[in-house]
């Protein structure tokens, strides 16, 4: 019996072993050459999306301007990336602080930073 005598379980062992050892390289180096495993999906660039164009109805609210001081909750959403919790924020902002005096007030609304209100900011109205 020689010191690298192995037993046939141990040998099964050592091949599986080596078997997956081979099967994980050719796998990390198809990832590397080739991207991600899932055929179809690659990042190629990152753009920004417009929103979609307002309804009809919307779009005549909008071409009006939508003053936030009065504006219900539905007239809010209508706004390019204002969603229902948002509109909430909006009109409970306003009714415990008070009017807004100018689009920048918006800003302490919480959810309302500088992209969201460059975007809505050509539709809304102050008298």
């Amino acid at each position: 019996m020689s010191f690298l005598s192995f037993t046939r379980g141990e040998t099964r062992a050592l091949q599986t072993l080596a078997v997956l050892l081979a099967v994980g390289s050719a796998v990390h180096l198809a990832k590397r050459w080739h991207g991600p495993a899932v055929p179809g999906y690659r990042l190629v660039a990152v753009t920004e999306v417009e929103p979609p164009p307002p309804k009809p109805v919307a779009a005549d609210k909008l071409s009006q301007g939508i003053n936030p001081n009065t504006a219900t909750q539905e007239d809010l959403e209508l706004l390019p990336g204002i969603g229902p919790g948002l509109a909430s924020r909006i009109v409970r902002h306003r009714e415990s602080q008070g009017p807004y005096k100018s689009p920048s007030d918006l800003l302490s609304v919480p959810g309302i930073g500088p992209r969201v209100l460059t975007r809505i900011t050509p539709y809304l109205s102050f008298p």
